[in-house]
C-alpha cells in the first residue's frame, strides 16, 4: 500500500509536470509549408554527419546511399572515396567504395548505391569506437568513445599519434568532428576541450577548456578559419580572435557561422547573430520555441519548431515569418547545409514548398515585441578572457 501511494504521488507529479509545459504558439501564421515525403523509408539514428534509415541506408549531405553494413557495424565518416567503419568497437575499417548506380528520387535528392570494396579495407584494432573523424590526404583523425584523440595513417597503415584523456560516460548526441587546419588538426573533445595537435611534430601544442561541466559538456561545435577558431558546448561558446579569447554563456542548442558571423539558436527561444568577438548585433525572440536544425540559403537563417513550424529569418533586417509546417512532432531533425530531413520527409531550402497566407490588417504583436532593443547589448555583452592566446 505504501509503495502504492508513492506511485499515484510521482504519476500526480508527472501530470502536473506536463500540464504545466508551453509551447510555442504565434498569433500569426505567414504561410503553410509542405514537405516532400520522399525518404524511402523513416530515419531511426542521427547524429551531425550521418543519418540511419530503417531500410539501413546511410543519408549524408551528398544524398542517400545504399550500402550493405554487417552487424554491429556502424558509419563514423564518409567522403568521395571512403567510410570509415566501427566494426563493434573492436575493429576500425577503412572501406574504399565505387557508385555503381545513381537515382534522382526527387528534386535533389539521390540515391546512390553504392558496393563496399571490403578486400581492399585499411583494418585497425581499436579499443573503443570512433564518433567522429575527418580525412586529409592519407590521415585520418579520430575521435573516440574513451575521449582518446588518435591520428591514422592510410599509407603506412598505422596509428601515429594518441593522446589519452579520462572517459566521459554521458554527451549530447551532438558531437563534432575534428577539422584540418594547417599543418594543425583540431580535435573537439568529449570533456569540453579543444586540442591542438601538430601534424609535423605530431604532439599537442594547446588545449584550451570550453565548458567545465562534469556532464553532457561535449563540443558540439568548431570552426576555423581567416585565423578565428570558434567552439561551442552546450553551456558555452569561446571564439579565439587575433590572440584573444571571448566567451558566451547559455543554454545553446545550435551555433553556426554564415558570412563570418556567429548564429545561434537557444533554449529560451532566442535566434542571435554575433560578430567574431562574440559582440550581439540581433535578437529575436520566440516565448516557449524548441529550435530543430539551423540552415542558411541566401541570406536567409531557417529553423524548425518542434511543434509544427518552419521560422523562416531575414538576416538583412533581421525580421522573420513563421509557416505551419506538417512535421512529425518532436521528432529529431537530420540537417544538411540545404535540406532538413524529418522522419521520412524533406525540407528543401533552395526552393521550400510555402503557400502564403491572406494579409492581414493587423501584426503579431509577437512580432512587435520579439526583436530586442539594442538597449539590452549592453547586458549582453560576452565576457573577454584576460588570458592572451595565440593562434
Amino acid at each position: 500500500m505504501k509503495h502504492l501511494k508513492y506511485l499515484l504521488l510521482v504519476l500526480v507529479l508527472f501530470f502536473i509536470a506536463c500540464a504545466g509545459q508551453k509551447s510555442f504558439s504565434p498569433s500569426v501564421i505567414d504561410g503553410k509549408l509542405s514537405l516532400d515525403k520522399d525518404l524511402p523509408s523513416p530515419i531511426v539514428d542521427s547524429n551531425l554527419t550521418h543519418a540511419k534509415l530503417k531500410d539501413g541506408m546511410i543519408l549524408d549531405k551528398e544524398g542517400l546511399k545504399s550500402l550493405k553494413l554487417e552487424k554491429g557495424e556502424n558509419v563514423v565518416f564518409s567522403n568521395d572515396k571512403y567510410f570509415v567503419i566501427n566494426n563493434t568497437c573492436k575493429e576500425l575499417e577503412v572501406v574504399p567504395y565505387k557508385v555503381e548506380s545513381t537515382t534522382m528520387l526527387k528534386d535533389s535528392l539521390k540515391l546512390d548505391k553504392v558496393k563496399l570494396e571490403r578486400e581492399d579495407a585499411i583494418k585497425f584494432k581499436v579499443d573503443s569506437c570512433a564518433v567522429s573523424g575527418a580525412l586529409r590526404d592519407n590521415l585520418l583523425a579520430l575521435v573516440m568513445q574513451d575521449n582518446t584523440a588518435v591520428i591514422y595513417d592510410l599509407a603506412k597503415k598505422d596509428r601515429i599519434f594518441i593522446d589519452r584523456n579520462d572517459p566521459i560516460y554521458a554527451v549530447t548526441n551532438q558531437i563534432t568532428s575534428p577539422i584540418f587546419e594547417g599543418d594543425s588538426v583540431i580535435y573537439p573533445m568529449l570533456d569540453g576541450r579543444v586540442v591542438f595537435v601538430d601534424l609535423k611534430e605530431l604532439k599537442v601544442i594547446r588545449s584550451s577548456i570550453i565548458g567545465g561541466d562534469k556532464f553532457l559538456n561535449n563540443i558540439t561545435f568548431i570552426d576555423a578559419s581567416d585565423s578565428v577558431v570558434i567552439a561551442a558546448t552546450p553551456k558555452r561558446i569561446v571564439s579565439f580572435v587575433e590572440g584573444q579569447s571571448y566567451t558566451l554563456d547559455g543554454d545553446i542548442r545550435y551555433v553556426k557561422v554564415y558570412k563570418g558571423n556567429i548564429f545561434v539558436l537557444n533554449l529560451e527561444g532566442d535566434i542571435a547573430e554575433y560578430d567574431p568577438t562574440l559582440r550581439l548585433l540581433n535578437k529575436i525572440h520566440l516565448p516557449y520555441a524548441k529550435f530543430s536544425g539551423i540552415g542558411f540559403k541566401d541570406n536567409t537563417l531557417y529553423t524548425l519548431e518542434r511543434s509544427g513550424f518552419l521560422i523562416e529569418v531575414n538576416l538583412n533586417d533581421f525580421t522573420y515569418k513563421v509557416y505551419k509546417a506538417s512535421l512529425h512532432k518532436n521528432k529529431e531533425v537530420f540537417f544538411t547545409d540545404g535540406v532538413f530531413y524529418n522522419t521520412e520527409s524533406s525540407l528543401n531550402l533552395a526552393k521550400p514548398n510555402i503557400t502564403f497566407a491572406k494579409p492581414k490588417a493587423k501584426k503579431d504583436k509577437i512580432k512587435q515585441d520579439s526583436k530586442k532593443s539594442m538597449e539590452s547589448k549592453k547586458a549582453s555583452q560576452p565576457k573577454e578572457a584576460t588570458e592572451k592566446m595565440g593562434l
